[in-house]
């Protein structure tokens, strides 16, 4: 897995799972994250992004972004053609922004 952060202020993501390839019988993502953000909310997107990451491990017949699709049909929902998610990455995102709100107390 890759994490980049995105220079560009046109985007409409905060973070995005990008399948890259597979290279002898590895699967290799790339999570994009938004620039433009304090750090806490970067840590929350990140571990959203990473929850999506696993599902992506655990689904063995993802070998594509083709096949990434269809897998988040399934497991997920989309109301935007292309992006996916997924109620377990909401769960993360959720109890990660709690964690860091329980340690600036």
């Amino acid at each position: 897995m890759y994490v980049d952060l995105d220079p560009s202020d046109g985007r409409t993501f905060d973070g995005l799972l990008q399948f890259v390839g597979t290279a002898g019988g590895v699967r290799y993502v790339k999570a994009w994250l938004r620039v433009r953000r304090t750090d806490d909310e970067i840590i929350v997107t990140l571990a959203h992004e990473l929850r999506h990451v696993l599902e992506v491990a655990q689904a063995h017949e993802v070998i594509s972004q083709a096949s990434v699709a269809r897998v988040y049909e399934v497991l997920g929902r989309s109301d935007n053609p292309g992006r996916f998610e997924t109620r377990a990455a909401q769960e993360t995102e959720a109890q990660v922004a709690a964690e860091r709100r329980r340690a600036k107390r």
